[in-house]
């Protein structure tokens, strides 16, 4: 017969009725067991007649069970002899095709292996799941069918043609009681396992075997059977009607059109307001991230829980944003992957509104120009208990009239959010936005001198130099066609001692003045006719890295070395440049670049006159060295690495404290600090683990100390010292479990400001917030009216310190589980 979806959704509840016909637990697996392999073997009957029958069979089977048990009795009561092992055979070789499955579930990615044991091995129902996670029973759901496809195909490549382990299951269902009652060598706890997860196999085999390998909607394509439970008093256990949730009609987008490339990627979220409520009827839309929409991606609707499902073409980077002649976005989704599905996501709406003001100086005369933007409550992220990693604040930014007025129309706007105005030469400020009445934002003057300094830079032989950059501080500008710059003093921070004025040219020597005067932000501190003259053609340093062999280094990787021994722009290097002024001809390359042009070469371009050091790192060792003065301008130079021997094999596995290989993990590796020596060890960024969490290296210097890890979640790295990686020949790094957690005080009126969280070793260690794609580290957390944002921490936070103004008032215990959102109260 044809399995209704019924039964691939919930077999559990074939269990409990079988439970209720018996009294032994393992023999109602069993029966459960035997009754849904008979549904895949009987002649067909109607979906909505499968309850009945397959009480009818239970019964039948129950009846023949006693039966069989009752002869057997007997029979053992006349002629007792010892137990064979054969029953123990065939339990060890059904056991076996247990783990083929086990280890496929083993290998899923989260968090869809956490659903698939939750729902299938531990008989969790959806709901309950929704609730553990925190997410909507749809996205339960969908996390469910992609997981049973992945383990379609991982068991597709382990067996070959899917018939091959397709027929596994049969037998696997048919596991007789007595082969598992006869496993003497099984303790009660060890048999109930087994009967569990032969249950569990039992039910992902059923999904397998329905009909068509891709039967079954995609969560949100349309309604989903909800959870099906025994009704109280029904003697059959049959499961209830279907419960069917409203879905947006839009939520399914059209087919491809012919020769266009059909969307492959799900995006699946909430539309919800500034206070967390879920908003119905709201076009939401998929952008690039310039912000225009994407081609042939259709435009879907939120549901009646705020819910939408649409799909998205294969493109790096996408916005997912919300809004209407109602709501506009506060806060989206950013994507910034290529080839990869989101559930979970989260579109922040607010009611628009229209805000009107005028920006003036101190004195109450307005500034026209000014710039202007509306910038989203600081506190916003903290009012929903929602992760929010890949929400970016949206902006809206207009400008002031001759008038200094302003005016936004239509723009949404949450409670606290403020409005602030800048322009050059002024410092900027903001004031909370207040939508129907006038909003008044003052400037005031940097410094409030305004004075400016002006110059030319020129060649060697008078000529102007356009193009360059001139420096001050923290300000620039670049000099225009005849070499002329003008520089607002307003601008320099600090307090103006030992400023030097610097223009920069690729390709060219800069020119250096340096202010004698207390205060170089003042331009009487400066001479009245200012000059800048750059040198002649930059030089270089060409040579060839060796080891301490005489064989050439592959592709050496050689800098300038600034006077700690780190490897940015160093003295006699044209700094910054590089980033700003792009390279006009051959002989004006980049500052500091490398030509390789042979094994063991390097040139070293870009460099003023004088003596630099070079740093060189090999990159098959990664053993680094910083070299004695040179002279800009040498040629044929010869650096020898020293020998510092060469660590074995070097094979890491970036583990979990749960023991999951944990990919993407970043390491890099560093030389341990010298004793007595001020300088930081210093560490080279190298790579990533595989996707089975493997990092491997051959041949690392000895020179090098420790090996750093930071896996996803992690504001620090791990050490971990190579002479104790080098001992085993797998090494298990273990890294912490990234959590999620947001901060609730019980009490919102107690003076608590921040908090901090100490580990099981009683280190108070950093939690990481993002937004977007940028992350931080903190060790200690703000809170905003007694609430933070969400955030991510370490699984092995057991104590929470809570402050104010730095000190501590108290302290709470946490336990912070994986999986989903926690929300402390202490």
């Amino acid at each position: 017969m044809d399995v209704p979806e019924e039964m691939t959704l919930d077999v559990a509840w074939v269990r409990r009725l079988a439970g209720r016909l018996v009294n032994d637990a393992h023999t109602a697996d069993d029966l459960a067991q035997d009754a849904c392999v008979a549904a895949l073997r009987a002649p067909g009957a109607a979906p909505e007649s499968w309850p009945a029958w397959i009480a009818s069979v239970l019964r039948n089977l129950v009846r023949s069970h006693r039966r069989a048990a009752s002869r057997r009795g007997r029979r053992e009561a006349a002629v007792a002899r010892p137990l064979e092992c054969t029953a123990e055979h065939a339990a060890l070789e059904r056991l076996e095709v247990h783990g083929l499955l086990l280890e496929a579930v083993r290998g899923l990615e989260e968090p869809y292996r956490t659903t698939i044991v939750a729902r299938y091995f531990e008989e969790v129902p959806p709901r309950e799941i929704a609730r553990r996670t925190g997410v909507p029973v749809r996205t339960v759901h969908t996390r469910l069918h992609r997981g049973l496809a992945q383990l379609r195909a991982h068991l597709d490549r382990r067996c070959g043609a899917r018939g091959a382990w397709l027929a596994a299951f049969a037998p696997v269902a048919a596991v007789p009681a007595d082969a598992l009652a006869g496993a003497a060598w099984l303790g009660a706890k060890a048999k109930a396992a087994v009967a569990g997860a032969t249950l569990a196999c039992v039910a992902l085999g059923l999904y397998f075997l329905r009909p068509g390998p891709d039967a079954g909607p995609l969560a949100g394509d349309r309604s989903v059977a909800d959870e099906m439970r025994a009704q109280p008093g029904d003697e059959l256990g049959a499961p209830r009607p279907q419960e069917r949730r409203p879905v947006a009609a839009a939520a399914a987008p059209p087919p491809a059109a012919a020769g266009e490339t059909a969307p492959t990627f799900r995006i699946e979220g909430l539309v919800l307001d500034d206070e967390g409520r879920p908003v119905t009827g709201v076009p939401v839309v998929v952008c690039d991230l310039e912000g225009q929409p994407l081609p042939g991606v259709a435009v879907t609707t939120s549901g009646a829980d705020g819910g939408f499902a649409l799909r998205r073409p294969k493109t790096y980077g996408a916005r997912v944003r919300a809004e209407d002649a109602r709501y506009g976005t506060v806060l989206e989704p950013h994507l910034y992957t290529e080839t990869e599905s989101h559930a979970d996501l989260t579109v922040v709406v607010a009611r628009r509104v229209a805000l009107h003001g005028i920006v003036t100086d101190m004195s109450g005369a307005p500034i026209a120009g000014a710039a202007v933007t509306l910038t989203v409550a600081h506190g916003l992220r903290a009012r929903l208990a929602r992760v929010l990693d890949r929400n970016v604040a949206v902006t809206f930014t207009t400008r002031s009239g001759a008038d200094g007025r302003f005016r936004f129309d239509g723009v949404p706007c949450v409670e606290g959010s403020t409005l602030v105005a800048s322009k050059e030469g002024w410092n900027s400020w903001g004031d909370t936005a207040a939508a129907g009445s006038e909003n008044r934002v003052r400037l005031w003057r940097v410094g409030g001198n305004g004075e400016t300094l002006e110059g030319r830079v020129v060649h060697l032989g008078g000529e102007p130099a356009s193009g360059a950059t001139v420096r001050l501080g923290t300000a620039s500008v670049r000099s225009d066609a005849q070499g002329r710059f003008r520089l607002a003093l307003d601008r320099v921070n600090g307090d103006g001692r030992g400023l030097e004025l610097t223009a920069v040219k690729p390709g060219f020597q800069r020119a250096r003045l340096r202010c004698e005067a207390s205060d170089g932000r003042r331009r009487d501190a400066w001479p009245a006719e200012l000059t800048l003259a750059l040198g002649g053609p930059s030089l270089s340093i060409r040579g060839t890295v060796v080891r301490a062999d005489g064989s050439p280094v592959a592709d050496p990787e050689v800098t300038v070395a600034d006077g700690h021994g780190s490897s940015a722009g160093g003295a006699g290097l044209e700094d910054g440049v590089q980033d700003q002024v792009p390279a006009e001809a051959a002989g004006s390359a980049d500052p500091g670049a490398v030509a390789a042009p042979a094994i063991g070469r390097f040139e070293v371009v870009g460099l003023d006159a004088g003596e630099v050091r070079l740093a060189v790192t090999d990159p098959a060792t990664l053993q680094r060295m910083v070299s004695e003065p040179i002279p800009a301008g040498a040629r044929d130079v010869v650096l020898r690495m020293p020998d510092a021997g060469v660590w074995p094999h070097l094979r890491v596995l970036v583990v979990d404290r749960r023991g999951n290989p944990v990919a993407g993990a970043h390491w890099t590796v560093e030389r341990d600090p010298v004793p007595g020596a001020d300088a930081a060890p210093e560490s080279i960024p190298w790579g990533k683990s595989d996707a089975a969490g493997c990092i491997e290296r051959r041949a690392l210097s000895r020179a090098l100390g420790s090996l750093l890890v930071k896996a996803p979640g992690m504001a620090e790295f791990e050490r971990f010292p190579l002479a104790e990686v080098a001992r085993t020949a797998e090494f298990r790094a273990v890294v912490p479990v990234p959590v999620a957690a947001q901060i609730q005080l019980a009490d919102p009126g107690e003076a608590v400001d921040a908090v901090e969280f100490v580990d099981a070793r009683g280190r108070r260690v950093p939690v990481v917030l993002t937004h977007g794609n940028q992350a931080w580290g903190t060790r200690r957390l703000d809170l905003m009216l007694g609430r933070s944002e969400a955030f991510t921490a370490h699984d092995d936070c057991v104590e929470l310190v809570l402050l104010r103004s730095g000190g501590e008032v108290r302290r709470a215990p946490v336990t912070l589980v994986p999986g989903r959102l926690n929300v402390l109260r202490p």
